[in-house]
């Protein structure tokens, strides 16, 4: 039977790993279940150059470890447990595996709602959180104000306990609890998604039933020579769509993955063709080459997509 690990041991270790050293770590400084050691971004090529950093980590853990693991020592603070989870979300920004807006947002939701209990005499304990602790969490960010007394922008109001599941789980992760204490924010997510829908639902049909269309007629007014641009600016339209359908530039695609390399010029090439034949949209997504004459320069156009319908991506150039 194996021995139970010393929760006051030493929380770090340095391995060898090939040619080079790694160090390995109890994020919270108790040592517990092996699964939850984390690897230190680096690595050395000396058992005395990671032993150095070690000892710095070490001395860390171990300070965290007295100051928040209280007299019990299989225990920590929810103070405690907020500090570490606040350190790790910013040693996982430098090592790319968090976003900065993220940590920054997350780490702000915390302090306003979670550091004012959690910093309370006596302090309480991570196991006090689950079950009434938590529901009063989340009511007090519903009726939570400004320094001057007005509410909070609706918008940090609804994003605060997306950041309190991520503590809990985090909890959850590290063994601190057995269940996340939050966890009964995906029912309140769900009901707050169909309210919304609902709600965005009933403005747009009321917005419809306000709207009265105007019809102006014809006007037989054409289009003159200056209300058409210049083939330059056509060009260059058409080469930030490439770029754009590359993912190249601020801003990229709205979080969609680049076009394949042949697709994206082609839909670049789309406004030149628009300008050079005077095709609608709808009438140059529908021309395929078996309705191209170049030795005749004629289009024939007998067909247009149709919008009322599923647009299916191509691989293949038409």
């Amino acid at each position: 039977m194996a021995r139970t690990p010393n929760p006051w041991g030493d929380p770090v270790r340095v391995r060898r790993k090939g040619d080079v050293f790694k160090i390995v770590y109890y994020p919270t400084g108790l040592v517990g279940d092996p699964a939850t050691r984390k690897t230190y971004p680096g690595s050395w090529n000396t058992p005395e150059e990671a032993e150095e950093k070690a000892a710095v980590l070490r001395h860390h853990l171990e300070e965290h470890r007295a100051r928040y693991a209280g007299g019990r020592k299989t225990e920590l603070t929810l103070l405690g447990a907020l500090d570490a989870y606040v350190g790790e979300l910013e040693r996982q920004v430098h090592t790319g595996v968090v976003p900065y807006g993220t940590m920054k947002t997350r780490r702000s939701h915390l302090s306003l709602y979670l550091r004012p209990t959690a910093e309370q005499e006596p302090q309480p304990a991570v196991r006090d959180l689950p079950g009434e602790m938590a529901r009063q969490l989340v009511n007090g960010i519903a009726d939570s104000r400004r320094k001057d007394g007005s509410l909070k922008k609706e918008n940090t109001v609804s994003k605060a306990p997306s950041s309190l599941r991520a503590f809990g789980r985090w909890l959850v992760d590290h063994r601190y609890l057995a269940v996340d204490p939050f966890a009964f924010l995906d029912e309140h997510s769900e009901q707050r998604q169909k309210e919304k829908k609902l709600a965005t639902r009933k403005r747009a049909v009321e917005r419809a039933q306000l709207e009265v269309p105007e019809f102006d007629g014809d006007t037989e007014v054409g289009i003159g020579l200056e209300d058409v641009p210049i083939l330059s600016v056509v060009s260059a339209l058409g080469d930030a769509i490439y770029r754009r359908e590359l993912g190249e530039g601020r801003g990229g695609r709205g979080g969609y993955p680049p076009l394949p390399v042949e697709v994206a010029r082609q839909a670049a090439r789309q406004p030149e063709f628009c300008t050079a034949t005077g095709l609608r949209m709808c009438e140059t997504l529908a021309v395929h080459t078996s309705r191209i004459r170049l030795d005749e320069c004629a289009i024939r156009i007998d067909r247009q997509l149709d919008q009322s319908r599923h647009w299916v991506l191509v691989r293949h150039r038409p």
